[in-house]
């Protein structure tokens, strides 16, 4: 998709959407949605570091899929055995951002990169926890988000924001367990930076990141800890080091810091300034870390041997919402009409009220041209699923 992103993007700068306006494989399979809320069932500590990965490693621009809380696991939790259990991993790779999937319509809202952009990947998925696990408290707010999930959520995150806000074509590798059985996992150490400079460059292999952004959670106390490096992959040479505390109610407020000492970290090792998308992003909401996770989990249930996903709830009511809330934020748009498209996809008998939730939206608050046309084609198609 990052090819695609050069060739199909707008070779114009791209406008942002004003007025009353308040993102290449075949579709993977939908199961029924989650709820908005964080998932239900915190992760444990890995008992390892994150082993490495496979030789068939996934690399796929993921299609549509969304959020449960069944769909983690840690090597610190096989499948039970009397034997011992052969772990195999491999990394799942995101071409851009989440909420714009190679195939979207969108994707020409957006300028074209330059023939030469840095490619950038970013790895999460590593926490360390307190001893016996993390335990969430029963008065945590509604979007607030355990270690596993934050830890996800955050390379999603700042690969938003540097594919945004500057020339550089962006990745996330998400650690995945394919066997003894898939889902997420959870490190319980950061990667190394030659480790994560190797798999930066083999996935894949034709199309090798020139940087790595690895992100770290230090979940021992209150507050937690947000650490980042940036790493050169040719040589797995460390450039810079970034660290912030995060109140673990609301990691959001912890995000404008942190994405301007990394913008500008790129910028001086990376030759890469920020620039000015056009484009209004809910940049600093732990509501959208929230929705991030959500939509990588809605993008990996369909996944051969995902654990199926429960408790629909509320997501759709809370997708509008925020939709709504954020009704200049092109991306916002996008992350609610991507996951209600993709759920039409695998129960086409809701399309036409799948279909009514974004044409009410479109009315309501209409964008400016081109989006709002774009937008409209991204429900026909719905419709025609």
């Amino acid at each position: 998709m990052n090819f695609l992103r050069k060739i199909f993007g707008n070779s114009a700068k791209n406008q942002p959407a004003t007025g009353t306006e308040p993102a290449a494989d075949q579709p993977l399979p939908v199961a029924p949605l989650a709820p908005i809320s964080p998932s239900q069932e915190p992760e444990p500590p890995v008992a390892a570091p994150l082993p490495a990965v496979t030789a068939e490693s996934i690399t796929i621009s993921l299609a549509e899929t969304f959020r449960a809380g069944g769909n983690s696991i840690t090597i610190s939790d096989p499948v039970p055995s009397s034997e011992p259990v052969k772990v195999e991993t491999t990394l799942l790779t995101i071409d851009g951002p989440v909420w714009l999937p190679g195939d979207s319509p969108a994707i020409e809202l957006f300028a074209a990169k330059p023939d030469d952009a840095a490619a950038i990947a970013f790895i999460g998925g590593s926490a360390e926890l307190p001893q016996g696990g993390f335990k969430p408290a029963d008065d945590r707010a509604p979007f607030a988000l355990d270690p596993g999930a934050l830890s996800r959520a955050l390379p999603l995150y700042l690969a938003d924001q540097v594919e945004l806000g500057t020339d550089a074509l962006t990745r996330t590798l998400v650690s995945w367990m394919v066997k003894p059985r898939p889902g997420f996992m959870l490190g319980g150490q950061q990667w190394d930076d030659a480790t994560a400079a190797h798999h930066a460059r083999q996935t894949p292999a034709d199309d090798p990141s020139d940087y790595v952004v690895l992100s770290h959670l230090v979940c021992t106390s209150d507050p937690w800890r947000i650490e980042v490096r940036v790493v050169r992959t040719i040589d797995s040479a460390c450039l810079a080091t970034l660290a912030t505390d995060c109140d673990p109610s609301d990691p959001g407020a912890s995000l404008p810091g942190l994405t301007a000492a990394l913008l500008a970290a790129l910028a001086e090792h990376a030759e890469l300034p920020a620039l000015a998308s056009g484009f209004e992003t809910p940049a600093h909401s732990t509501e959208f870390l929230a929705l991030l996770d959500q939509l990588l989990a809605l993008r990996t249930a369909a996944l051969p041997g995902a654990a199926p996903l429960r408790h629909e709830g509320n997501v759709l009511d809370g997708m509008d919402r925020f939709a709504r809330q954020h009704s200049a934020s092109l991306p916002a748009r996008l992350l609610f009409t991507h996951t209600l498209s993709a759920l039409a996809r695998v129960h086409p008998e809701l399309c036409p009220a799948l279909a009514a939730r974004v044409e009410s939206l479109q009315r309501d608050l209409p964008l400016a041209e081109p989006a709002q046309s774009v937008l409209a084609r991204i429900r026909r198609e719905m419709l025609a699923t």
